[in-house]
């Protein structure tokens, strides 16, 4: 599956203040760790929604149906990779999904008209099937005699749905082990913030935040995440001035990520669970 460069790796597992263990020491290679990169969005959603459904119902737009299953998942979004992080990962848990199969599926409602269209008109064939069915059970030509009722059947469709559970990545940044954490992990702190909030570039155009790939070795893979950030004070604080601006300086950070997929992950992506973006 091909992968944007990043055009930085911060590297919160080796380099930041996160344990007592010294940093860059062999022994945080062992700790368990989440891969995440950082991608600004090139095109504005609702543009790249509509080339992506032309593409696949007009044929010779483009070659889309030539596209391998991941692929498809690469181009969903046209996004640039700003950055790369490695975070330590300690979450307890591993993954909790739902399948939900119903009378209709969804696909009238996501895949634009033409689609939608389609699937009126099986719709309307299952409903007429169904009344066809009924009308035979009334004329009595089959024997319900005793029978409290009568109902019959028909296949459900799997309702492709984005039911997936988040991913929970959380850690703290001591300020109080090398005389330069405080600068690291403010500095830290305040892109994860900056970079997940939307940025107003006029009255009427805004920015939205970036989004994310998480690779989690021999756990999970998410192609496309939206972030959510919580950051928290603990210990004792002092407040300082630093570039001119009263700072409060906490003993640490207590920090709390959530990446909730934008995707229905399906079982394609076990095939790189246990791989680490290049």
């Amino acid at each position: 599956m091909a992968r944007k460069a990043a055009t930085k790796t911060t590297d919160i597992l080796n380099e930041y203040s996160w344990t007592a263990i010294p940093k860059n020491a062999p022994l945080r290679n062992e700790a368990p760790c989440a891969h995440a990169i950082a991608y600004k969005l090139d095109d504005n959603a609702i543009l790249t929604y509509a080339q992506n459904y032309i593409s696949i119902l007009k044929p010779g737009v483009s070659n889309a149906p030539n596209l391998s299953p991941l692929e498809f998942y690469d181009k969903m979004y046209k996004a640039t990779a700003v950055g790369e992080y490695i975070f330590p990962f300690f979450s307890d848990e591993m993954r909790a999904f739902q399948n939900n199969f119903g009378d209709q599926g969804p696909l009238g409602s996501q895949v634009g008209s033409q689609a939608g269209a389609v699937m009126e008109g099986v719709s309307d064939t299952l409903n007429m099937g169904k009344a066809f069915a009924n009308e035979y059970l009334a004329q009595g030509n089959l024997d319900t005699q005793g029978a409290a009722g009568s109902y019959v059947e028909t296949p459900k469709f799997y309702n492709y749905t984005e039911n997936e559970n988040a991913v929970d990545v959380q850690f703290p940044l001591i300020n109080t082990l090398d005389d330069n954490d405080f600068e690291l992990n403010y500095d830290l702190i305040a892109t994860l913030i900056r970079i997940n909030r939307p940025h107003r570039k006029s009255p009427i155009l805004i920015e939205p935040p970036v989004v994310w790939e998480i690779t989690i070795p021999g756990y999970r893979f998410i192609r496309w995440a939206s972030c959510s950030v919580q950051v928290n004070l603990q210990g004792s604080r002092r407040s300082k001035i630093i570039n001119g601006k009263s700072t409060i300086i906490p003993e640490a950070y207590t920090i709390q990520l959530r990446f909730t997929p934008l995707i229905t992950e399906p079982n394609n992506f076990e095939e790189i669970y246990g791989t680490i973006p290049k």
